[in-house]
């Protein structure tokens, strides 16, 4: 897919053996790679200078695909034509000019492989191998990588933050100066794992801002920011919230959810234990170990969407103990037999044991008591139907010490495949956890919490098991997105 504001260009700097002829014949002299490389080793993250590139292709019709291109898509290329197929391997980039030369940058950083530039008037412009395994990469942590306008200041985290030298760099296209700085504030905190970089001066709204792909031996992801001006307004938080900075904190037993209400945050606690992370609107950040029913204070950093902090120093009072049992992942579409291979897994995300008996599945239909059964911190367990007989030739069997707790029925004739509203009820009848109605990927794939904790109402909570496709008793890994 093409960026509608960024497109075109690479990075690396190495001569190479590009070559392009002039429209009246003479050679265009060669391009390079920046930082310095080779085109048949460049690292993950590079910028394709095109030597006169701008006297052969307008700059925005340079373009990017993952593999080769063979004489097929090359005419599709020049006809302006271009097929789904090589559409879906198309990726975004960033191009500009430099006098009569053309940079093209990769917008995000590229997995070890083979790629090739074109445009329409050229054709085939450069083919490029990477080895991600040349050099380590920091990830832009704020503004998220997903968003493309801020303020101009952008984080980036990782584990080689700590060996990136502070110092001078500069923004692309138009070379405003900025400045890296290690950590999170004045006095360094996080400088293990993250860095700021800042424009130096007032940046005008509109200013696309690129930044170096190097600091010292280490990458920085490409993401590219527009800069915009937007007033800031303060949080609008829910009467039971407690506001904190630009975001909103909902405080439970033995843990904090915070979130967004606007523009996402960016929010870096040292107490009560250090952590750091992104707050975006429909998905939350939860602050973990506090003790229930007494008194708790967080303390930190939070940064709102223009990159400015705001510090955090709150103390509150943490509800009484409560259960944790999530949940967890739905398997509704077997391979096999529908009614004979379906669970639904729970798992206790708490600090203490659970007696689950007296609990009630209840899907608006047919609810289900849960039999008497012990859960432990941590502890998953497998609701079945008394029919549960999964094929294991077809069926991702759980493995023997899992707990299966069976009951006379899952819904009315076993769970939907398109996805119904769950609800787990605590003997008292209070709703302890929900499921959502999401319809099943597809036969042997389950629909799964992202974490255990991840809350029932934000929409990237749940999502598509990534492969062998669920995970019944163990811990859920969710499809790439």
């Amino acid at each position: 897919m093409r960026s509608l504001i960024l497109q075109a260009l690479v990075l690396a700097s190495c001569s190479s053996d590009l070559s392009l002829p002039e429209a009246g014949g003479d050679p265009v002299p060669p391009g390079s790679i920046e930082p310095p490389g080779l085109l048949a080793r460049a690292p993950s993250v590079f910028r394709l200078r095109v030597a006169g590139g701008a006297r052969r292709s307008a700059v925005f019709d340079y373009r990017l695909f993952e593999g080769e291109l063979g004489a097929y898509h090359l005419g599709r290329i020049r006809e302006r034509e271009l097929p789904a197929t090589l559409l879906e391997r198309e990726l975004p980039v960033f191009s500009w000019l430099e006098e009569r030369d053309v940079l093209v940058a990769p917008l995000s950083p590229l997995a070890s492989g083979k790629y090739s530039f074109a445009s329409p008037e050229i054709g085939l412009v450069a083919e490029v191998v990477v080895d991600a395994s040349l050099a380590p990469v920091l990830e832009r942590a704020w503004p998220p990588p997903e968003v493309t306008t801020g303020g101009g200041s952008m984080i980036f985290c990782g584990d080689a933050a700590g060996i990136v030298v502070p110092g001078p760099v500069s923004f692309a296209p138009s070379g405003i100066g900025g400045i890296v700085t290690a950590g999170l504030d004045a006095n360094g905190a996080f400088a293990s794992d993250c860095i700021r970089v800042e424009p130096r001066q007032g940046v005008v709204a509109g200013t696309p801002l690129l930044p170096p792909p190097f600091v010292g031996d280490v990458a920085l992801a490409p993401r590219a920011l527009v800069v915009v001006e937007e007033k800031i307004e303060p949080p609008v938080c829910a009467a039971a919230e407690v506001t904190v900075g630009p975001i909103c904190a909902s405080v439970a037993d033995d843990r904090v959810e915070l979130r967004s209400p606007g523009a996402p945050a960016f929010v870096a606690f040292t107490l009560p234990r250090p952590m750091f992370g992104a707050v975006r609107p429909g998905a939350s950040l939860v602050l973990r170990g506090f003790e229930p029913a007494s008194r708790a204070r967080i303390v930190g950093l939070a940064f709102d969407w223009r990159g400015d902090p705001v510090p955090i120093d709150l103390e509150f009072e943490t509800a009484l103990r409560r259960p944790h049992i999530v949940l967890n992942e739905v398997f509704s579409n077997p391979v096999g037999a529908e009614t004979a291979g379906e669970w639904l897994e729970l798992v206790n995300d708490g600090t203490q044991a659970v007696e689950l008996g007296g609990f009630v599945l209840d899907d608006a239909v047919e609810p289900v008591t849960l039999p008497a059964h012990r859960l432990e911190p941590g502890a998953f367990a497998l609701l079945v139907a008394e029919t549960y007989a999964p094929d294991p030739e077809l069926e991702l069997v759980p493995e023997p010490d899992v707990v299966l707790l069976r009951v006379p029925r899952l819904g009315r004739s076993g769970l939907a495949n398109a996805g119904e509203l769950l609800r787990l009820r605590e003997p008292g009848g209070a709703v302890v956890s929900r499921f959502p109605p999401l319809a099943a990927p597809g036969p042997g794939t389950s629909v799964a919490r992202r974490t255990p904790d991840a809350p029932d109402a934000d929409s990237v909570s749940f999502g598509a098991h990534a492969s062998p496709g669920a995970s019944p008793g163990r811990p859920n890994a969710l499809e790439a997105e």
